[in-house]
């Protein structure tokens, strides 16, 4: 399957993504939430495939964090 790793602001996520495995099969949702991720000018967030298969993503979602005022990315995957 489809397994790849996520970078946000030039920081990986050492838990590489596998939806398939996360979540028992094809075309099912899996979600991720980063807190307090600055964003000072630009967001960067790197797909890097881990499986030699390119990611899919289907969606993601920034929220603004009412405690500090940072951006919180929840990103939504759904595999093929």
């Amino acid at each position: 399957e489809r397994v790849f790793s996520l970078s946000i602001q030039g920081k990986e996520d050492p838990e590489p993504v596998d939806v398939a495995a996360e979540t028992g099969g094809k075309l099912r949702t899996v979600t991720r939430r980063f807190r307090n991720v600055e964003i000072p000018e630009e967001l960067e967030v790197r797909f890097i495939s881990r499986s030699g298969k390119p990611p899919v993503l289907c969606g993601v979602e920034i929220v603004l964090e009412k405690e500090a005022g940072k951006k919180s990315l929840r990103a939504t995957e759904k595999s093929r």
